[in-house]
């Protein structure tokens, strides 16, 4: 093979692959076991508000939801630019606030905001 097609294959290939700087191992464990959580504790949010107004329930989802803040907050702090899923970890944390907001857990969403804020 020529010089010219292996620099042309080493361009081609360099471009294959999930974007850098991808969320190391653990980290990315770790956001994708946060994001799950919050995610299934607004769509219980959601659920209890629709079907049956709140109180207690409502009140576990959302401290379910806090309960993962921290380690959201501390991955954004190690490094914003790690890219999860596609996305950076800077948009996953304004995605998750919105999210939270939306589906009726102001609390943990303003503790996110702080979190990331400080």
């Amino acid at each position: 093979m020529g010089r010219r097609r292996l620099i042309l294959l080493a361009v081609v290939l360099a471009g294959c692959g999930p974007t850098p700087p991808q969320a190391p191992g653990p980290q990315a464990h770790q956001l994708n076991t946060s994001l799950s959580s919050i995610s299934s504790a607004c769509g219980q949010a959601t659920e209890i508000q629709t079907f049956s107004g709140g109180g207690r329930a409502l009140a576990k989802s959302a401290r379910e939801a806090a309960q993962k803040v921290p380690t959201l907050a501390r991955i954004y702090k190690q490094n914003r630019n790690w890219i999860f899923q596609g996305k950076s970890v800077a948009e996953l944390v304004v995605m998750t606030k919105t999210y939270l907001d939306e589906c009726g857990l102001h609390d943990p969403a303003r503790r996110l905001q702080q979190a990331v804020s400080g």
